[in-house]
C-alpha cells in the first residue's frame, strides 16, 4: 500500500526544517488546482519531508456563527464543501491516530489529494462519501469512522480547530489557497509554495537536500 511506503520513509525532525502551511477548501477550484499539481508533486517526491512539514487546512473562507447555541457553518461553496472539509479533516485526523503525528505528515496531505482526485461534478456530500470509500484502501482508515466524524460532534471540534487557526491568521488570508511559510506570511512566498512547492523548499532549506532538488527540472 502506498501509505505504508510513504509511512516508513526516513523522516529527519529537527529546528531547521521549513513549514508550509496551506488553507484550503474542498471545492475550491484554484485550491483543486494546486492540490493535483503542486502539492502532489511535492509529497511524492522522495524524503521531502525531510526539508519541510507540509500541512493542509480545510476551511478557507468558510464563516460561523452561533444559532440556538448552536455552530451554523457557511461555506463558500455550499453545503457539499462544508461536508468535504469535514471529510478532509475526520481523515487526517484519523491517520494521525494510526501512525503518530510525524509518520502521518506527508499521508495526512495525501488522502486530501485522493479525496480531491477522486470526486466529480455535481459535487454533493455523497461526493465525498464515496471519495472517503474509495481512498482508504490506501490509507490507514475507517471510512466509516471518518464519515461518522464529518456528522457528529467531535468533527464539529475538528472543524472548530481549522476555523480558529484560520481565522486567527496574520495578516488575515484573502483568499484560498493561502500559503504561509515558517509561521510568516509574504505575498511573494506564499505565491512560491502554490506554483512549485518542491521548488520552494529546494531553494529554501539550508540544510542537506534531498536527491531530487538536483533533478527537477523548470
Amino acid at each position: 500500500m502506498k501509505f505504508l511506503i510513504l509511512a516508513i520513509s526516513l523522516i529527519i525532525v529537527n529546528s531547521g526544517r521549513l513549514t508550509a502551511d496551506i488553507y484550503v477548501e474542498s471545492l475550491c477550484p484554484y485550491c483543486m488546482m494546486f492540490i493535483k499539481d503542486s502539492l502532489y508533486t511535492a509529497i511524492t517526491t522522495p524524503n521531502i519531508e525531510q526539508m519541510v512539514h507540509i500541512r493542509l487546512i480545510p476551511y478557507g473562507n468558510t464563516k460561523r456563527k452561533i444559532v440556538d447555541g448552536k455552530w451554523v457553518f457557511t461555506c463558500q461553496h455550499g453545503e457539499a464543501e462544508c461536508y468535504g472539509d469535514l471529510i478532509e479533516l475526520c481523515a487526517q485526523d484519523s491517520i494521525v491516530k494510526a501512525l503518530g503525528a510525524v509518520a502521518a505528515e506527508i499521508p495526512k496531505a495525501g488522502v486530501v489529494h485522493c479525496i480531491e482526485n477522486y470526486i466529480q461534478k455535481p459535487y454533493t456530500n455523497n461526493s465525498f462519501v464515496q471519495a472517503a470509500l474509495h481512498c482508504q484502501q490506501y490509507y490507514p482508515y475507517d471510512a466509516n469512522d471518518v464519515i461518522n466524524c464529518a456528522s457528529n460532534s467531535y468533527g464539529e471540534l475538528l472543524h472548530l480547530i481549522a476555523a480558529d487557526e484560520t481565522d486567527n491568521l496574520v495578516p488575515k488570508h484573502k483568499g484560498v489557497p493561502w500559503a504561509v511559510a515558517n509561521k510568516q506570511f509574504t505575498e511573494e512566498t506564499g505565491d512560491e509554495i502554490i506554483n512549485n512547492l518542491l521548488r520552494w523548499a529546494c531553494q529554501n532549506y539550508d540544510g542537506e537536500k534531498i536527491e531530487a532538488c538536483y533533478t527537477q527540472q523548470e
